[in-house]
């Protein structure tokens, strides 16, 4: 679930907001813009390294969120957007999933924009929730492989809403298309955070020798195969990434882009 340790991973520390409703949230009173100030706070003296909104209808706390924290702040799905456009080609497109399509599509240039991204009409198809969706994720990921046909080239979905976060799975292998979602966001901000799991020398725990020779002896000492293997999901074996290399041959070792090793996947 959106608030829930075993949803991500890694630890989860909450504070609620006082005052905050769904009514509120988009034009928030002072007296509820000082209680998230509060909150925030309180989640930085709590350690949180990263903080994030437990429902899409924060995202327009962003900016005021963003800018009293000492942390980097991740209210909404949707700042992943400013990852994708640049990274795909103009004719592929986007579906947003929401509550409140109106609303979104009122606002979505005018916050595009406001955080530095260059809004292009019909490179984003906002689309509601149907009867059913939210407890039949099949019907969902039916419905978006069926606007491909209708809309041209589908380059993923962005999930913005915490009711489909628990069926994003389920999308992904009926659509084959790459789904975002808040916790796909704030997997990215970990991972910058956290030790690689797949090679190197371990930090976790200080200056401990023994938390060193660890991971030192597993990445020396397994054998090639046996390592990659231990490395790789068996769930998402299926997914691999393409490396364009520059016109000269290495042996490629863990750490180098080109490196199986150096991820989880191929």
């Amino acid at each position: 679930t959106r608030t829930h340790e075993a949803g991500f991973g890694y630890e989860v520390v909450e504070r609620p907001v006082e005052g905050l409703t769904p009514e509120n949230a988009k034009k928030p009173t002072p007296k509820v813009l000082a209680a998230l100030e509060k909150a925030i706070a309180s989640l930085e003296s709590a350690g949180a390294k990263g903080i994030a909104g437990e429902s899409h209808l924060m995202w327009p706390l962003q900016e005021h969120a963003a800018s009293e924290a000492k942390v980097p702040v991740y209210m909404s799905a949707m700042l992943q957007i400013a990852l994708l456009v640049p990274a795909h080609h103009t004719d592929q497109k986007f579906v947003i999933v929401t509550k409140d399509v109106e609303a979104l599509e009122k606002s979505l240039k005018a916050v595009l924009e406001k955080h530095g991204i260059v809004f292009s009409p019909g490179r984003f198809i906002v689309t509601g929730l149907l009867d059913g969706e939210a407890e039949s994720p099949q019907k969902l990921a039916d419905r978006l492989k069926a606007m491909e046909s209708q809309n041209g080239r589908i380059a993923g979905a962005i999930f913005d809403t915490g009711d489909l976060i628990e069926h994003a799975d389920k999308v992904r292998a009926v659509t084959k298309y790459p789904i975002f979602d808040q916790v796909t966001l704030l997997d990215y901000f970990v991972s910058a955070c956290s030790d690689n799991p797949f090679f190197g020398t371990s930090y976790r725990s200080g200056d401990s020798p023994d938390a060193l020779y660890t991971k030192a002896m597993r990445r020396l000492l397994s054998p090639s195969e046996a390592y990659l293997r231990d490395m790789k999901s068996k769930i998402d074996r299926h997914i691999k990434i393409g490396v364009l290399r520059l016109d000269y041959s290495y042996p490629p070792i863990p750490g180098d882009v080109a490196c199986e090793a150096s991820y989880g996947y191929q």
